[in-house]
Parts: C-alpha cells; structure tokens; sequence
C-alpha cells in the first residue's frame, strides 16, 4: 500500500514532466515564427553585429539602423530561443546556437533551403499528401507538376539556396566514390540524374581517358552545356560568354587551346572554373530526355571484357516514388550487361551517424512532397534494398560513411 508521501512524490514527478513536454510543445507550435525572427536578425544584420561585438540594444538600434520596436521585439524572442543571450552589464551577444547560423555551412545551407524553397509551399503539405501532387509550389506561382521541369527558371534567390543546399551534401562524397568507381577503371561512365555536370567535371579531371555521358531532363541538360561553355566564343576582350580571365597569360592560353583544337578539328568544352586545360568534346556526353517516359529511353550502357561501363545515380532516386523507382532500376537494368557497375550513392537515414543528421533527413522528405514532386522521400538503407530486390539487379557490395556526411554507397550489377 502507498503512503501518502510516495503518492505525492510520484503526482509531483508527473507533474514536472509534465511542465517540460508542455515547454517543449510551445517550441513546436511557435516554431515557424521562431524561425522567421532567426531569419529577421540574420537579414538585418543584428546576428552579424552581435556576434562580432557584445552590444546594448541602443547600440544595436544604431548601428543597424533600426527602431526601437524591431530591436527590443526580435532580442525578446532570440533570448527565449536560446539565439542571443544578454550579460549582467546587459550586453547582447550570439550564442553558440546562434552561431551556427552564420558560421556552420551546412546549418546555412539547410536554413537559406528551408527559407528560400520549403517555407511557403509548406502551409499545403496536407494537400500535396492528399494530392501527391506538390501543390506548395504553387505558392511561388509555378504551374508545374514538379520543380524539376521548371528548375532553371525558378525565382534567383530560391535556385541559388536549391543550388547551394543540393551541391554542398553531394560534392563532398565525389573524390571518396571517383575511387571507388574507378578500381578496376571504366571506359565509359554514365550519370543518370547529373543536374549542373559538376560529378562529369570531377570524372573528367579524375581520368583523362573515360567518356563521360551526362543524362538529365532537358532544361538541365542546357544548364549543363552553358555552365561548360563551347570554345569558339570571343576572346578579344579576354572574356568568354560565361567566364572572364583572371588574367592576360590565361587569356593566351586559351587562345592557344582555341587554335590547336580547330588544328585538329575538335570541337572542345571549358569548364567554368578554367584551371589551364581543355577537353575533347568527344568525351562528354549529353543525353536530354524524361526516364519517367514509358518507353526505355535511355542509351546503350553495356561494357565489354577489358572496357567496362559504370552507371552512377547521386541523390538521384530519392527523387521518385518507391513505384518510379522500380521502373528506373529495371529500365537501367535493360540496357546493361555484366560489364557494367551500376552505382546508387544516397544519405539514407538510417545510416546516420549523428541524430541532427537523421532529423534533417527526415523532414528533407516533406521538401519532395509539397515543393518538388508530392511522392518521393529521402529513404533507409533497407527500403531500397527491397527495392533493388524486386528490380532486376542486385546489390553486389556496400560502402559506407562516405565523406563527411554518411553516404552510403550501393554497387549493383545485373541480376
């Protein structure tokens, strides 16, 4: 029997926890305007300012030019949300946490994401659900029926986040899988899904033998080729279409490049970061089309004994529903052979190594249901395994922790 002590001690226990939930559920329910005051101070340059010198609030409302409403209603949510804290002398400044917003690139590029991409078009999740249609991109007035089609011509500041947030994850893993790819070393790769060409780039500076084919949808596929620029272009300004030169001795030598390739009658492509060399056009590829066509579009990707072929697939199927999948899978697998390694690099949530990884995983899933397409997710490791399974390949090797961010590499060949 409980004496009167015990059941008190056990309803004040609850009651505690109780009292913490509840703080915890606020953070949830005002979330979206704690995170509007986070990108107020950063666009006002408060966060900035304080994280450089402890301020007064006066201090802040002259040197940021602000009134006095703006500054004291921003300091009273950023100090409850643990983003400034104030001393005894009552001097403001950035807290670890706010920190992170200005100085860690990936919190950056997952917020300015967030911000510029998901947060209108997140008020519709529950109808693109319903829809499994991303009815949030309506709220940038796109009439599309995914972000893909209409990627190049999105808003500037809202491709440029999409750009940033998509590359830096992504860039990270290519020397690490350019490795692995490469032993034993193809003869023809081909990138399924390459968006802006920067994975052809790294092939291209990491082999001066393979042929690199690059296929995406059309839209993309003209970013690609005007990010790589055609030689040809005027140099008498010492400016390309596309990239100026640093300076008079790259000039020239582009101009030898220039001469040397119509020498030889080979049309050449430059990179943008133009670092002293050129390649063959006959070793890069475009192939514009739509995979989610019903017919198999896709080239020839079989290799021969001595001459083999990989397929590399980069945050490129959590793209696609589970059904979509399989059909890309299965139509990969019809135009392969057994010299061929087809490769699926992905941040599968389940094979995270740090929580905040996992979570930001996982509410990435929402970004493809209201914004890009309304049925794709990020996936675990175990769900495109079952995938594969059912697809006419199979998974051959795994390799895991791939660059800074856990990727998980998949070899699969045909089953």
């Amino acid at each position: 029997m409980q004496t009167k002590r015990e059941t008190y001690r056990r309803e004040r226990k609850n009651k505690t926890s109780k009292v913490e939930v509840l703080t915890e559920a606020q953070k949830i329910a005002f979330a979206p305007m704690t995170f509007q005051t986070l990108a107020a101070l950063i666009d006002f340059n408060i966060l900035q300012a304080v994280s450089e010198t402890p301020m007064t609030r006066e201090q802040v409302m002259e040197k940021c030019n602000l009134p006095k409403y703006t500054v004291f209603t921003l300091f009273d949510v950023a100090l409850c949300a643990g983003i400034l804290q104030k001393d005894e002398d009552g001097l403001y400044s950035a807290t670890p946490l706010g920190e992170a917003f200005l100085l860690d690139p990936m919190t950056k590029a997952n917020f300015n994401f967030v911000k510029d991409v998901c947060y209108l078009g997140a008020h519709e999740l529950k109808e693109s659900f319903e829809k499994n249609a991303p009815v949030g991109l309506q709220k940038h007035h796109i009439n599309s029926k995914t972000i893909y089609e209409v990627l190049p011509q999105l808003p500037e500041q809202m491709l440029k986040s999409w750009y940033e947030f998509d590359h830096y994850y992504s860039d990270d893993c290519f020397g690490e899988v350019l490795k692995i790819m490469f032993n034993p070393k193809p003869a023809k790769v081909f990138d399924i899904g390459g968006n802006t060409g920067k994975f052809e780039r790294a092939c291209l500076d990491f082999d001066s033998e393979c042929e690199v084919n690059m296929i995406d949808l059309p839209p993309n596929i003209e970013v690609a080729r005007a990010d790589f620029g055609k030689c040809g272009v005027e140099y008498t300004q010492c400016t390309s279409e596309h990239v100026p030169c640093k300076s008079s001795t790259e000039c020239d030598l582009r101009k030898q490049i220039e001469t040397e390739c119509k020498n030889f009658e080979l049309p050449i492509i430059q990179d943008t970061d133009f670092d002293g060399h050129a390649v063959a056009l006959d070793r890069l590829k475009f192939h514009a089309l739509d995979i989610l066509k019903e017919e198999n579009n896709l080239p020839d990707m079989t290799g021969t004994d001595g001459a083999s072929t990989i397929v590399l697939m980069s945050q490129f199927l959590d793209c696609f529903s589970e059904e979509q999948i399989l059909r890309i899978l299965n139509k990969v697998g019809e135009r392969i052979n057994e010299h061929t390694r087809v490769y699926i690099l992905e941040p599968f949530i389940d094979n995270q190594f740090f929580a905040g990884a996992a979570y930001a995983l996982s509410h990435i899933s929402l970004y493809f249901t209201c914004m890009a397409n309304g049925c794709s997710k990020m996936y675990n490791e175990a769900d495109m395994k079952d995938i594969i399974k059912n697809s006419n390949l199979k998974v051959s090797k795994a390799y895991y922790n791939i660059g800074k961010y856990d990727y998980t590499l998949l070899e699969c060949v045909k089953a």
